[in-house]
């Protein structure tokens, strides 16, 4: 009787263990997948930003943006550039697109697509070193999601230049990863739930 129950208490002790090992396992595997899953979305949302950036700067004419200046705003050049800012907005992924160039030491907004709260013509920008990149001509790319009150980006920059090859302007394109951010955090809800219905499904 006692070796009955002894091998009865194995038994559960192995299935337990069998449990909890295919417990975890499952667990990893999906936390990996996630955690690809993420790594891909975040870097083609990165790669997009930077096209983006380029495809605008490529857009807008070197020499007429050099033309504008504070108080500027609702002079053609300032309404050709805006709405061939506009235009770009068009794309869901994109949160916020305007340029800056550097005067008098200091980087200045020059357009902003955001007319309602976006900064005006001359407003100062602290810079840091992806800035300083495109304003030496080559895009660049935040390395990091940002994260603040607006929500989570990624942030690109591609120098504009004029006629005769100077730069004279960048555009940045903030893109929001918040869809991707959703889609992770609904993975991994999924991924909970199927391991809790796999336990409970064990001990029908």
């Amino acid at each position: 009787m006692k070796n009955k129950v002894r091998g009865l208490k194995l038994g559960i002790k192995i299935t337990l263990t069998t449990m909890l090992i295919a417990i975890v396992v499952s667990l990893m595997i999906g936390v990996i997948s996630i955690n690809y899953m993420e790594d891909s979305l975040l870097n083609a949302s990165r790669a997009q930003s930077m096209a983006m950036a380029e495809s605008a700067a490529n857009t807008i004419d070197g020499d007429q943006i050099a033309r504008i200046h504070a108080g500027d705003e609702g002079t053609e050049d300032y309404e050709v550039v805006l709405a061939q800012l506009k235009g770009f907005l068009v794309s869901d992924d994109i949160e916020y697109i305007y340029t800056m160039r550097e005067a008098d030491g200091v980087v200045q907004f020059v357009v902003d697509a955001d007319t309602e709260e976006g900064a005006a013509i001359g407003e100062e920008y602290e810079t840091y070193d992806k800035i300083d990149i495109a304003l030496a001509g080559e895009t660049s790319m935040d390395d990091e999601v940002t994260t603040d009150e607006w929500g989570s980006y990624y942030s690109a920059f591609a120098p504009i230049f004029d006629s005769e090859g100077n730069v004279v302007a960048i555009v940045g394109v903030d893109c929001s990863v918040d869809s991707i951010d959703a889609k992770i955090n609904d993975m991994t809800k999924t991924l909970v739930i199927i391991v809790i219905i796999c336990i409970i499904l064990y001990f029908l």
